[in-house]
């Protein structure tokens, strides 16, 4: 007994693990007394459930000609379930048999109860039974698996590996599919306007389509992209990013593939499926018109860009326009666009009949408003009576309202003077002034010079620079007329760009002092008597040239040349009385002292005197009486007689 049910036990799990695992069909067949499942491996399958124009908008399996019951059992139950990406059941489709053959039925070959099996079994994409959705809804866009199983009234189970399929209700994305340059062109070979492109963008589909149909929507050309390994996926292509067509017939089973197509107006079409079936298509409203006569128009613009702000220059923008055969004319307009917004019309004029010879634009929107700067295009369409719509050239511009840009730093050479102080230069050490010039590049900048005679505007380029960040070193010099005269000066760049604004840097402003200067110091006294009230010593210091002044320096020195008093500050004093004290507040030691005198000037001269003196300092007993002692002197003996 316990051997039947080990051996019972064992065989199941060992039919189980068979049917589960691959090649299990191939077993089944061998086996007659197993039932099974006989269905061979099945390639992923796509599903467009919510579109009803999809070839295939349910899952359809067949069944009944895939299960094959042993000969000594009957099907009670079948289950077919399908799984999310996360395990979750999303819909169960089942039926059981409960009823079994009793003893005697077995006995006497009584016909086994068996559950009624469906020639195919079918899911919609919606929710049945699931933990995750609700009866009867969609199921969302994504990957699923799906599972069958059946069980035989002896209790055996056989299941289908997982299979793969796939939901989903998105049609191919169609980002844009641009008006191309112009609408008019004829492939005559002389190398204007041979083609036609079109640019394009989309999502990444099994299979793209280009389509050139001729008035009466018939099919002349087309070209098509598609994935060469229709089992991967990641292999999918988008559109191509432009469509180039060459007026040439090529379409398949077209009797005249291979010629050059009649004049006429023709549609473009982009048509993108995806592995469900799902179809997006653009169809263009305008028209390609392949016309081997002359009827061209053409848009010019007064300037490349031009700049609304009512500063009086280039403010407005004129189109002109020329149409070769106005009287055939039935309407045109004039459209805007931003580059980056091909599709978006931020501006139109339109008409009947007659098109203006000029349109005046003033940078506004259709509601008034001003626009953006940045980059945009003008393009004009002619309607003919006859249907033909001629588009002409795109015009590229830009509104611009912002002035251009430059920057001056300036400092004197070759010493540089700090910064906060005034630039002043024609010194010993602050021989000229060196700017380091920024400028927007692309402009034709000019360097203005406001000199004591007069004002001066040079180029930058006759200047002998081409950078936009340079040096210029002036001294002070032209080089038309030699040395120029000590003052004020100042210094700016400034330039137009091509909408008229007016840009121009910061102005630097300097001076040229070119005068040198005389130092000296007396002395009023020479001695120094310390302890004594009015016993210091004057020092007065002399320049011959009082303005300009950046330092003032005075130092009073020991004989070894140290400074024991000092006075540095940036004005000018009259004198120093020095009293004998150092600069801590100390009586300097007994010795003599000299007094070095510098002046340094902003533009650079540094005038400097050095060594004046002796200087004598003495110190005075504080016993000292107010009367010269008496000196009495007695020799003994008397060395003379």
């Amino acid at each position: 007994m316990n051997r039947w049910r080990i051996g019972v036990a064992l065989g199941v799990a060992t039919l189980l693990l068979l049917l589960s695992a691959p090649g299990a069909e191939a077993a089944g067949r061998r086996d007659a007394g197993v039932s099974q499942i006989d269905m061979p491996l099945q390639p992923r399958l796509y599903i467009a459930p919510a579109n009803p124009d999809a070839p295939d908008r349910v899952l359809r399996l067949p069944f009944s000609s895939v299960v094959v019951p042993a000969s000594d059992a009957a099907i009670v139950e079948y289950n077919l379930t399908i799984f999310d990406v996360s395990g979750n059941p999303v819909f169960t489709r089942s039926d059981v048999e409960s009823a079994r053959l009793g003893f005697f039925g077995r006995v006497f070959g009584g016909e086994r109860p068996q559950v009624a099996i469906p020639d195919d079994l079918t899911w919609d994409g919606t929710f049945l039974g699931s933990p995750v959705g609700a009866d009867g809804a969609l199921v969302p866009d994504g990957d699923y698996t799906y599972q069958l199983t059946i069980t035989d009234d002896r209790n055996r189970m056989a299941r289908t590996p997982p299979f793969n399929v796939t939901v989903d209700n998105t049609p191919p994305v169609i980002d844009f599919v641009e008006i191309p340059e112009f609408l008019v062109f004829s492939p005559d070979g002389d190398g204007i306007r041979d083609t036609i492109t079109i640019r394009q963008s989309g999502s990444r589909e099994m299979r793209w389509a280009a389509r050139i149909l001729d008035s009466g929507e018939r099919l002349i050309w087309e070209e098509v992209w598609q994935n060469a390994s229709p089992d991967i996926r990641t292999r999918d292509v988008p559109p191509s990013s432009q469509t180039v067509w060459d007026g040439s017939i090529r379409a398949p089973g077209h009797p005249q593939n291979g010629s050059a197509a009649p004049e006429g107006a023709f549609i473009y079409e982009l048509v993108g499926v995806d592995r469900a079936g799902n179809r997006s298509v653009f169809r263009s409203d305008w028209r390609i018109s392949l016309n081997l006569r002359s009827g061209d128009v053409a848009l010019r613009a007064s300037y490349p860009a031009f700049s609304p702000n009512g500063n009086g220059v280039q403010d407005s923008l004129t189109f002109e326009t020329t149409v070769l055969e106005p009287d055939a004319v039935a309407s045109w307009r004039l459209q805007i666009n931003p580059e980056r917004q091909p599709a978006t019309v931020v501006r139109r004029f339109e008409g009947g009949q007659v098109v203006p010879r000029r349109v005046v634009f003033d940078g506004l929107d259709g509601q008034g408003r001003r626009l953006q700067d940045g980059a945009y295009r003008a393009q004009l369409f002619v309607e003919y009576e006859n249907g033909t719509v001629v588009v002409s050239p795109l015009v590229n511009f830009e509104i611009d309202t912002v002035p251009p840009r430059a920057s001056i730093n300036a400092n004197t050479f070759p010493e540089v003077t700090a910064t906060g102080q005034p630039l002043v230069f024609g010194g010993a050490d602050r021989r000229g002034i060196e700017l380091r010039m920024r400028i927007e590049p692309g402009l034709d900048w000019s360097v203005v010079f406001e000199t004591p005679v007069g004002r001066r505007v040079q180029t930058v380029r006759e200047l002998g620079f081409t950078e936009s960040e340079f040096i210029f070193q002036w001294d002070g010099i032209d080089p038309a007329i030699g040395e120029l005269p000590d003052g004020f000066y100042s210094f700016s760049v400034e330039a137009v760009d091509r909408a008229g604004n007016r840009g121009q840097s910061n102005v630097v402003r300097i001076r040229k002092d070119t005068r040198a200067a005389d130092v000296d110091v007396r002395l009023d006294g020479n001695t120094v008597q310390l302890g004594r009230a009015n016993g210091g010593v004057s020092i007065i210091p002399v320049v011959s040239v009082t303005e300009g002044i950046d330092q003032f320096l005075l130092d009073v020195r020991d004989e070894r040349g140290r400074v024991v008093r000092s006075r540095h500050v940036r004005t000018p004093f009259e004198r120093l009385v020095w009293n004998g004290e150092n600069n801590a507040g100390q009586p300097v030691a007994e010795g003599q002292y000299t007094v070095d005198f510098q002046v340094i000037f902003s533009n650079g001269n540094k005038p400097r005197i050095s060594g004046v003196g002796p200087i004598f300092v003495d110190r005075v007993s504080m016993l000292v009486p107010e009367t010269p002692p008496a000196v009495h002197v007695a020799v003994s003996p008397l060395p003379f007689s």
